[in-house]
């Protein structure tokens, strides 16, 4: 499973994966995870929590917060977004991947 920002989307592109889910959008920030209605019409943590388990969660966000006035909100939003993988699919392994420069 993929959850990110148009880097990861791209980079799942780039390698050619076939993910059993991909949740990788333009601008996709952390909380929108919660908050965006992207999966048919659904919020990202909905469809997870109505999908099936993983063994793999690759996750990267950061570039698109780098707006906010502190760092607090994207580390809370950061944890619920690992909480809700682990809630989930509390066997998989999951990959925090760094923030490249750009």
């Amino acid at each position: 499973m993929f959850i990110g920002d148009s880097r990861l989307d791209d980079m799942v592109r780039y390698v050619n994966a076939k993910p059993q889910a991909d949740y990788t959008y333009t601008s996709l920030n952390v909380s929108a995870v919660f908050t965006k209605n992207l999966v048919d019409g659904d919020t990202i943590a909905s469809a997870l929590r109505s999908g099936g388990k993983f063994g793999k969660c690759y996750l990267t966000f950061g570039f698109n917060e780098l707006g906010w006035h502190t760092p607090e909100p994207f580390i809370a939003d950061y944890e619920k977004v690992v909480a809700l993988v682990r809630e989930v699919s509390p066997d998989a392994d999951i990959f925090i991947l760094n923030l490249y420069p750009v």
